[in-house]
């Protein structure tokens, strides 16, 4: 779960790091997905925003 992020200006682009909170201490609730893909994640800044 993030809870913070920190955006820095790099030529052309931004870097985006996110502080994340320990999921070990949150409860489950709901299906809980066994595993997570980053396959073909994308943002890009669109006419209403990111």
């Amino acid at each position: 779960m993030p809870v913070d992020i920190d955006l820095h200006d790099l030529d052309g682009g931004v870097e985006v790091t996110f502080a994340m909170v320990d999921a070990t201490t949150l409860p489950q609730v709901g299906a809980v997905p066994k595993t997570v893909s980053l396959n073909a994640i994308r943002m890009s800044q669109g006419r209403d925003g990111w």
